[in-house]
Formats: structure tokens, C-alpha cells, sequence
């Protein structure tokens, strides 16, 4: 009987715990988001009958349904207006404002997307104005943060390049441009010659340099006549 080497038996004991582990995680994995999953149908199905409890008048079970939502971790903000607008129908208006408040706030900073005004379109009347009122709060409060977050990266900008001046970078040797540099030079193209190409002088009589002594032919209108055929 062939008896394996101890290393390779134990290199293959790790490679099967390697897997057995990833297999793990994968599986926790796969059933964490089937649980999420299942926990956001549940969230969904209890806003969505509070929403048609509401729509009913039946003001106390709506509050049920979207006070069972919240405690089981929704942070959809329409749960948190609707649970508001049936706290403001059961006389508890302290209560509801908080609601309003807290569902603005997720409204403005969550990353999620929730239709709230197709959602709140049959809230009309003073009920919906203050639910507005929270929400153009909640909106402003949020652009005045992003202003100051603003402001601030400016200010931190403005000081970097202060401090930069005041240290007295300059651009080293290697970056200013050369004698012949082709690139840098913006007259290179002037003389319309290759670069490194002799321009030849003009020539030059004993005197200096030479002039055209041709006559130049008369133009237009210059034997003697007017032009502008005026007499005496």
C-alpha cells in the first residue's frame, strides 16, 4: 500500500477548508439578502395597508400599521408623514409634528428615492400645508449645510495656495524652456525656413546693399492725361 506524503494530505485538508468557507459566506451571504428582501416586502406591505386604512378613516389601525412598520426598521419617510397625518386625526398633534419632522429629514438625506408627492396627493387642506411647511424646512436646512460644506472646501483652497506663495515655490530649471526648444519657442514659423536653415543676406554693391534701378512702368492714368478729364 502507497502511503501519501503528510504534506500534500494536509495541503488538501486546507484547500477543502478554503472552500468549505467560501462556500459558507456565500451562502450567508445569499440568504442575508433573501432576508432583506423578505423584511422589504414586509415593510412594504404594512405601509401599504396603512395607507388604505387611512384612505378609510380608520385612523387608529392605520397608526398600527405604520407604527409596526417604523419599529421594524423602515425608514421610509412616507410611513413617517402618513403616521403623522393619523396622529394629527387622533388628537395628537405633538406627536404628529415629531413624525413630520423625522420623515422630512429621511426625505432630504436618504439615498433612496420615494415618490411622496404622488403619494400625498390626496392630502389636501391644512393638513397637507403643514406637512409642507416641514418639508420646504427640512429642504432649506440641507442647502444652507451644503453652502457652508462649500464654503468651507473655498476657504481650505484659498489657504493652500496662501501657503504655497508664501513659501516661495518656484518652477524648477528643467521646466523653463531651452535655447532651441522647438516647442516653446513662439517665433520658431516666423521666417517661414526650416529651423536651422541660413537666411540669405541680401546682396550688396561696393556702395551697400543693392537697389532696383529698373524703371517702374506707369500706372493707370499716368501719361500725363486727368484723369478726371477736367479742362483748363
Amino acid at each position: 500500500m502507497q502511503v501519501r506524503p503528510l504534506a500534500n494530505t494536509n495541503q488538501e485538508f486546507d484547500a477543502m477548508d478554503r472552500k468549505w468557507r467560501l462556500g459558507l459566506i456565500v451562502t450567508l451571504v445569499f440568504l442575508g439578502a433573501v432576508r432583506a428582501n423578505a423584511q422589504d416586502d414586509l415593510l412594504d406591505d404594512l405601509y401599504g395597508r396603512g395607507v388604505h386604512a387611512y384612505n378609510a378613516q380608520d385612523y387608529r389601525n392605520a397608526w398600527t400599521m405604520f407604527n409596526d412598520a417604523i419599529a421594524q426598521g423602515s425608514l421610509d419617510p412616507r410611513a413617517f408623514y402618513f403616521r403623522g397625518l393619523a396622529l394629527t386625526r387622533l388628537g395628537r398633534s405633538e406627536d404628529a409634528s415629531a413624525d413630520f419632522q423625522r420623515g422630512a429629514q429621511l426625505e432630504v438625506t436618504s439615498n433612496a428615492v420615494f415618490p411622496v408627492g404622488r403619494s400625498l396627493s390626496r392630502i389636501q387642506g391644512t393638513q397637507r400645508l403643514a406637512l409642507e411647511a416641514y418639508r420646504q424646512k427640512a429642504r432649506l436646512a440641507l442647502r444652507a449645510q451644503r453652502k457652508v460644506r462649500e464654503r468651507a472646501r473655498y476657504e481650505q483652497l484659498r489657504r493652500n495656495e496662501e501657503g504655497v506663495l508664501r513659501a516661495g515655490v518656484t518652477p524648477s530649471a528643467d521646466s523653463l524652456p531651452q535655447p532651441g526648444d522647438t516647442e516653446s519657442n513662439p517665433f520658431k514659423d516666423d521666417n517661414g525656413l526650416a529651423e536651422g536653415t541660413a537666411v540669405a543676406a541680401p546682396e550688396r554693391t561696393s556702395g551697400g546693399t543693392a537697389l532696383d534701378t529698373s524703371s517702374p512702368q506707369p500706372a493707370a492714368g499716368d501719361d500725363g492725361t486727368d484723369i478726371f478729364g477736367g479742362g483748363d
